[in-house]
Parts: C-alpha cells; sequence; structure tokens
C-alpha cells in the first residue's frame, strides 16, 4: 500500500486530482448503494411488512437507476468544473518564451 501511494504521490497534480475524484464518486456510490439497500430491505423484518407493500425487484431497481442518474449528474458537474479550471491558450507560454525567460536570468 504505500509503494502504491508513493507512486501516486510522484505523479503530477492534475492526475492526482483525477485520482482523487474517481475515489470518491467510486465510494459515494459504494456507499449510498449499501445505504439504500439496507434502508429499502434491512429495515423492514417480515412480520410488519404487508403483501402489497413488500419490496419488489422492480423497486430495488428503481432505486439503482436514481443512484446510476445521480452519479452521471456528480460527473457531468465535476467534468464542467474541470473544464472551467482549464486554462485559456493565450495564456500558455510557447518554447521560445520559456527560453527568453531562462535566458533573462543568466
Amino acid at each position: 500500500m504505500k509503494k502504491h501511494l508513493e507512486k501516486i504521490r510522484k505523479k503530477p497534480e492534475h492526475e492526482r486530482r483525477v485520482i482523487a475524484r474517481n475515489l470518491a464518486i467510486i465510494t459515494t456510490v459504494v456507499i449510498v448503494a449499501i445505504w439504500l439497500v439496507l434502508l429499502s430491505f434491512g429495515s423492514k423484518s417480515t412480520n410488519d411488512i404487508s403483501d402489497n407493500k413488500k419490496p419488489t425487484f422492480e423497486s430495488f431497481n428503481n432505486l439503482i437507476q436514481q443512484s446510476v442518474s445521480g452519479f452521471e449528474e456528480i460527473q457531468a458537474a465535476f467534468k464542467n468544473e474541470s473544464e472551467t479550471q482549464k486554462v485559456p491558450e493565450s495564456e500558455i507560454l510557447n518554447n521560445e518564451e520559456i527560453n527568453e525567460i531562462e535566458n533573462y536570468d543568466r
């Protein structure tokens, strides 16, 4: 585990941010999925459930679809946020400008 963390620490910051974002999204989705499953099935005992209120595969499927759509919304929001943080082309230095700056100090 330590070796894996060291590899990640050596990567550029933008790659580390992508890794962190993806891990956060995956962890959130897993926690929400577990929570939804426990909420829909685990909190009710079989004696308390009437025949017309039993959880069905269809209700479980709806929960999964809602989770997936929520995940897609979060993913779209992250994508929009990352696009707004891009540096405009006019602010990116070309090789000649970099060389001028490096030579200026000499």
